[in-house]
């Protein structure tokens, strides 16, 4: 049918994964040699987070591998359900525009790469200076209260938001 078909032998990759990687060196190849491409390649991945507990993780496993180290390209991985949108938030400040009539109102923050200290503006029970770690505190089920949410991290955090059904 005119598909090109990519077999990559390596089995240390799901086919996520490879597929992530397929996009990032087709769509974002630098000009020359050792010359980085100075655009994140964004990248929405609709159902990754239903389904099988394992997959799911590994989909936010994802989002980690995503952040940029010294000398690596950019990618930005948005998690996309008919329930919501997961991404990770940067470690420092973060600011998030979530239009009401697309967004809300429940949201999560979770610690899922280490533990955290957040700040945030904009929610319903904002904190400040809050340890978040798995064991400990997890701000999970809080409430939009404006439209810009402000995060403040030390390490990446995942962010996850509800979107209202009408806007699908």
């Amino acid at each position: 049918m005119g598909v090109d078909v990519v077999h990559d032998p390596d089995q240390d990759s799901t086919d996520f994964g490879k597929c992530l990687d397929y996009i990032q060196n087709h769509y974002n190849s630098p000009s020359s040699p050792g010359e980085l491409a100075d655009h994140v390649v964004t990248i929405f991945v609709y159902n990754a987070l239903g389904g099988r507990v394992d997959h799911a993780f590994h989909s936010i496993h994802q989002l980690h591998l995503a952040i940029p180290k010294k000398g690596s390209q950019r990618r930005k991985i948005f998690l996309l359900s008919e329930e919501g949108i997961t991404f990770l938030l940067a470690k420092g400040e973060n600011q998030i525009s979530l239009p009401k009539e697309v967004f809300g109102p429940a949201c999560g923050i979770i610690p899922v790469g280490g533990p955290s200290v957040i700040t945030t503006n904009g929610l319903v029970w904002d904190v400040t200076d809050w340890e978040t770690t798995f064991g400990g505190k997890v701000s999970t089920s809080n409430v939009l209260k404006e439209e810009v949410v402000k995060v403040f991290t030390t390490e990446p955090v995942l962010f996850t938001v509800e979107i209202k059904a009408a806007t699908l």
